[in-house]
């Protein structure tokens, strides 16, 4: 009940899909963050994109939410997003907005999830376990532009802004929109 999120958007014995295990299979056993990882006695939670030079079970193999603006699409999205596109997220109910990176897979039919970092610089509630946000989000993706995992925060923001300012910024947004 103390992790960042419920366990059960994690899944269950013999069937994990949000968690990383032993043997990277969701019938293994989850591997629990020892005393010289960022949370330690807390399981690692895994991410789509990785970094292939760490194992398995170190935490630093994945993209951490508290830290790293990203975006999750569906399963099924026909979105033709790469693991580690860039993108550009504008709340326009708040006028915040944020670049990210594409870094995770989530449920079919579900979009419009996200890191935590990602709603704190957007202005939505970050807490996990809340409910969300009825306020209006507008993802933008930039496919193909993907440069693989580890990348700098600081440097998602820089390009993301880059790449949505070259698409044409808020002027193009809310032509393409209204």
């Amino acid at each position: 009940g103390k992790g960042l999120n419920n366990l059960e958007n994690a899944g269950r014995p013999g069937n994990w899909w949000g968690i990383v295990t032993h043997n990277t299979k969701r019938s293994g056993k989850p591997v629990v963050q020892v005393s010289t990882d960022p949370a330690p006695g807390y399981y690692v939670s895994g991410t789509s994109l990785q970094d292939a030079t760490k194992e398995n079970n170190d935490p630093t193999r994945y993209v951490n939410s508290e830290d790293i603006p990203f975006f999750v699409l569906p399963g099924n999205s026909q979105i033709p997003a790469t693991m580690g596109d860039f993108g550009y997220v504008v709340n326009m109910n708040t006028s915040m907005s944020s670049g990210c990176i594409f870094a995770d897979v989530g449920p079919d039919r579900k979009i419009g999830e996200g890191s935590i970092a990602l709603a704190e610089a957007v202005g939505i509630p970050s807490d996990p376990r809340g409910e969300g946000t009825n306020d209006k989000m507008i993802y933008v993706v930039f496919t193909d532009t993907s440069q693989g995992w580890p990348v700098d925060k600081a440097y998602i923001d820089s390009h993301s802004t880059q790449l949505f300012e070259q698409w044409g910024g808020m002027q193009r947004l809310r032509r393409e929109m209204y």
